[in-house]
């Protein structure tokens, strides 16, 4: 009786599976992956921004020693990011963390002081120079947007001479823990790239 009993719940299931077929219901493909890289001077607002970003709660966040991965579910993609802490004892170890990057995403603290600015400048062109970053997509992001002194992304694009040195291969945005909409935009704008190869808007939305 039982092994009737299984016959038929087999068959069911066959039934079910060839009529979705029939019907033209095939199940979802699997999202792809994307690995990035993310770094930054400590205190540039990395774990805060990738916890916003994750739909995870900002309260009691702390710099990243070493590395954490955060897993940002677009509507298209997924994206694996790997935030490496930021500190002066860490950064001479970032590049051990680069295999396997496909992007690269630089956070800079928009009201930092000049000469902190100028070590993230150095920072972020060093790790560019890096065989396995040189060639990838990059996002400038500069936080901290909701303060009153802060310089916006295009502020320190041109400071930087961004564009000068990586043309059409980097975007420049801005965020703060009060815009999440501004946040959205920038990774929905970076997965475009990562993606398609294109800058501009699209419809890959972050699932929060």
């Amino acid at each position: 009786m039982d092994n009737i009993r299984l016959a038929c719940a087999a068959c069911r299931i066959l039934i079910y599976r060839l009529c979705n077929r029939i019907r033209g219901h095939q199940p979802p493909a699997p999202k792809k992956e994307k690995q990035v890289v993310c770094i930054g001077l400590s205190g540039s607002g990395k774990s805060t921004a990738l916890a916003l970003i994750a739909g995870e709660p900002i309260k009691e966040i702390q710099s990243t020693n070493g590395f954490h991965v955060k897993d940002v579910i677009l509507s298209d993609c997924i994206l694996n990011v790997k935030e490496i802490g930021g500190s002066e004892k860490i950064r001479k170890y970032w590049r051990h963390y680069y295999g396997g990057a496909q992007g690269v995403i630089f956070m800079v603290d928009g009201t930092t002081n000049e000469q902190e600015l100028e070590t993230a400048r150095v920072a972020m062109f060093d790790a560019l120079k890096d065989p396995q970053l040189c060639d990838l997509p990059i996002l400038l992001l500069v936080t901290h947007q909701d303060m009153e002194n802060a310089r916006s992304a295009s502020e320190v694009a041109e400071l930087w001479n961004v564009k000068e040195f990586y043309e059409d291969s980097v975007l420049e945005y801005g965020s703060s823990i009060n815009n999440i909409e501004q946040l959205k935009e920038a990774f929905s704008a970076f997965a475009s790239i990562l993606l398609h190869g294109v800058v501009g808007p699209t419809n890959v939305n972050v699932d929060i």
